[in-house]
């Protein structure tokens, strides 16, 4: 006789409502953990019932957003109503409605949707290549209809071609409880031998010139390792324009791609950027390079 069943079912009924509450707990100060918590306890108990998927009514306030419950990101957005809360709260502040902004590793959209949402007047340049992640960000941002999204079904690098789009082997998928839906890569490592895709790449300076826009306000860029390659296919755009810059430093996908955090610094600073530590609620502070995280988001301002 299965004694947890009346445990299993009565969670699985909860489910939604309590995602419900801990998305908007998740607004105020420190309320992430009670979403967190639940987040963890439901993946690892298999407490949730029915299939991967919910969409959601409420992603930043208002917003239709479809996430795997069961990955990840997915389930940080689910239980807690964000996965980068500090970093949208800090974008939100520098965004304006006319604003172009480029998502360089948008996965399923959770910068583009919050972008798109504010800038009515701009554009939302939405890159993603890894055909499944694609997918999601495409029905996302037709969920809530939005016009002013591009979406570019490729990867950015200093060069066009092509590239080999490699996986997180499961330990370093699941290492936050859930499969992380966001680590895949051009750059194999120990972490990352599987083949997913084989995917399209280009400059960015290339595709922007293309697109014949006359202003980029802000650039978030996420993308595995790769994101020194990304950024001088783009340094004419960054030498016109001087956008503010979201990226995350991992030193570990770096010096999988041959480089260290020296050489990305060594770029922003030969441009004139400063780099700031996103805090509490997305309050900034200077930071200098000694003080840099060996991972963690940084915005770099000009």
């Amino acid at each position: 006789m299965d004694t947890t069943a009346p445990l299993r079912i009565g969670a699985a009924l909860l489910e939604r409502p309590l995602s419900y509450i801990t998305r908007r707990i998740g607004r105020v100060p420190g309320g992430w953990r009670a979403g967190e918590a639940l987040r963890r306890i439901y993946y690892q108990h298999q407490w949730s019932g029915g299939g991967h998927w919910r969409e959601l009514d409420d992603y930043d306030g208002d917003l239709h957003f479809r996430v795997d419950r069961k990955a990840y990101m997915g389930s940080c957005i689910y239980w807690r109503g964000y996965h980068h809360h500090y970093e949208l709260l800090a974008l939100g502040r520098l965004l304006k409605p006319h604003h172009v902004f480029a998502d360089i590793g948008a996965n399923q959209g959770e910068f583009t949707a919050f972008a798109a949402k504010r800038l009515p007047q701009g554009r939302v340049l939405s890159f993603e290549p890894d055909p499944d992640m694609e997918r999601a960000l495409r029905h996302n941002v037709e969920l809530n209809g939005f016009q002013n999204v591009e979406i570019l079904p490729f990867g950015l690098s200093d060069v066009a071609g092509k590239a080999v789009l490699y996986a997180a082997e499961t330990d370093l998928a699941e290492s936050h409880s859930g499969a992380h839906e966001g680590l895949g890569s051009i750059f194999a490592s120990e972490g990352r031998q599987s083949v997913r895709h084989t995917i399209r790449i280009e400059r960015f300076d290339d595709v922007f010139d293309e697109l014949d826009l006359e202003r980029l306000d802000a650039i978030k860029i996420d993308i595995e390792g790769a994101e020194l390659f990304a950024l001088r296919g783009a340094r004419r755009s960054l030498e016109r324009f001087h956008p503010a810059i979201l990226w995350e430093i991992s030193r570990g996908t770096f010096q999988a791609a041959g480089y260290d955090y020296d050489d990305i610094v060594a770029f922003f600073e030969e441009l004139g950027y400063r780099f700031f530590h996103i805090g509490r609620l997305g309050r900034l502070t200077q930071l200098e390079v000694d003080e840099f995280p060996e991972l963690g988001n940084i915005l770099c301002l000009r």
